[in-house]
């Protein structure tokens, strides 16, 4: 099979919790740079106060339709919870398979959460202390963060960056927490991992737990926080341009 290349491949981000795409910006800029095409949707769970986890899938699973429709494959970058519902979409999409033509053909877990099947955002957390920085809304149907400067940016200094993007930042849907994924997609397709070694909202020993469980062998490390393409862009982006090469 040939390589990846931003002639045969684009990109699908799943963003992480209470975030958007646009916050993503210093990375798909980058990753534009160098010539892939990114396709980066919002996220349905973000501002809902209500269950949403099928459609951040449903969401994702167009994202792909719509790259399969120009000819190419997908390579999905995946940054924290976008772990979970980019694991959930890439079910049926693996390339050669049921008749695939096009499909994925990269994971790339950038400090995200890699589950085995049957399992779920709030099983993998409930193997350490419950994080005291998330809080449900009055309903509960929904999740919201706090100390953002401390758990998402400690390690950014653009002051400006943090200001906003924390203004910016929505509740999050809670059934995304609780409903387990259905199968590993790191089983049947090329994966790599991105730990970041500063990180506050999950630890680089779970990390690389998460890797471990997954028999992902392709690791980068990354000394950054869970927002590496924002305090080391430059770095970031290679080792996700690393990834799609298999030069990790």
């Amino acid at each position: 099979m040939a390589g990846i290349t931003p002639e045969n491949t684009s990109l699908l981000l799943a963003h992480g919790a209470w975030h958007a795409p646009r916050h993503y910006s210093h990375l798909t800029k980058g990753l534009e740079k160098a010539g892939y095409t990114v396709v980066a949707p919002q996220l349905p769970s973000v501002g809902r106060d209500g269950e949403a986890f099928d459609d951040d899938v449903n969401t994702l699973r167009s994202g792909l339709r719509d790259i399969f429709k120009t000819g190419k494959d997908a390579a999905i970058v995946m940054h924290s919870y976008g772990g979970v519902c980019g694991s959930e979409a890439a079910k049926g999409f693996v390339k050669g398979e049921s008749g695939n033509e096009n499909g994925v053909v990269k994971m790339i877990y950038m400090c995200a959460f890699a589950l085995p099947s049957g399992s779920s955002l709030n099983d993998a957390l409930s193997h350490g202390p419950a994080p005291d920085w998330l809080h449900p809304t009055e309903s509960g149907k929904a999740l919201t963060c706090e100390r953002n400067d401390e758990i998402f940016y400690n390690d950014i200094d653009d002051e400006d960056f943090k200001r906003k993007t924390s203004s910016e930042l929505k509740i999050h849907a809670a059934d995304t927490m609780a409903r387990p994924v259905t199968w590993e997609p790191y089983r049947s397709i090329s994966s790599a991992y991105l730990v970041c070694e500063k990180d506050m909202a999950i630890p680089a020993a779970a990390q690389e737990g998460m890797a471990q469980a997954a028999g992902i062998t392709e690791i980068r490390k990354i000394d950054a926080s869970h927002t590496p393409w924002v305090s080391r862009t430059d770095e970031t982006v290679k080792a996700t341009l690393d990834a799609l090469a298999g030069k990790i």
